[in-house]
């Protein structure tokens, strides 16, 4: 402050490299016809961001063909590492990543079968500094479920009721392959699951 009341050391206003973090600096502003001067003081402030890189697997839907929706989301806490001062959002290039536009929406469909890389950006909501990284989208194959002949039973008490063995047609769901289990629900949602 001395300095800047004396106009003694200027430092270069143009490129000036901190030494401390946060470091005060003061800003000396004076009338060029009568010579009063006043002074404020800039404090400098470096801050950091860092994402964790991250992979977002799913298991491919109905369809095989490598292309589903992601919720991409769901990555949200792994590449901000927790911070909740982190905004996260997502790009199709790192030229949108870097300058914040273009968002992708989320659901998003992937538009490259089996493997894609997009690019998340991590923004500190506070001081607007950013950081990205690749994100790898990765749709696992899903087994094939083969349609089965229907399971019939004789119902000698002619109430319509029965008790099925429905384990009896595993093989022909699943088509023999090995490596695969077969699960029998009452209900359709939930079928599909993310990993």
């Amino acid at each position: 402050q001395n300095n800047a009341v004396n106009g003694t050391n200027q430092i270069n206003g143009d490129a000036f490299h901190n030494f401390f973090n946060p470091q005060t600096v003061y800003a000396k502003v004076v009338n060029d016809i009568t010579g009063c001067y006043n002074i404020a003081v800039l404090t400098l402030q470096v801050s950091t961001t860092s994402a964790n890189n991250a992979t977002l697997e799913v298991c491919d839907d109905g369809t095989p063909d490598g292309i589903t929706q992601l919720d991409l989301t769901e990555k949200d806490d792994e590449i901000s590492g927790g911070n909740m001062d982190y905004a996260i959002t997502y790009y199709l290039d790192q030229n949108d990543a870097n300058i914040g536009t273009n968002p992708l929406t989320s659901p998003f469909t992937n538009t490259t079968a089996d493997r894609q890389i997009i690019f998340a950006r991590g923004e500190d909501i506070n001081t607007g500094c950013f950081s990205t990284i690749d994100l790898e989208l990765k749709v696992l194959p899903s087994p094939s479920a083969n349609t089965p002949r229907d399971l019939p039973i004789c119902d000698p008490e002619s109430d319509g009721f029965g008790d099925f063995t429905l384990t009896d047609r595993d093989l022909e769901i699943s088509g023999g392959v090995s490596g695969v289990t077969v699960s029998y629900h009452e209900t359709l949602s939930r079928r599909f699951k993310n990993i």
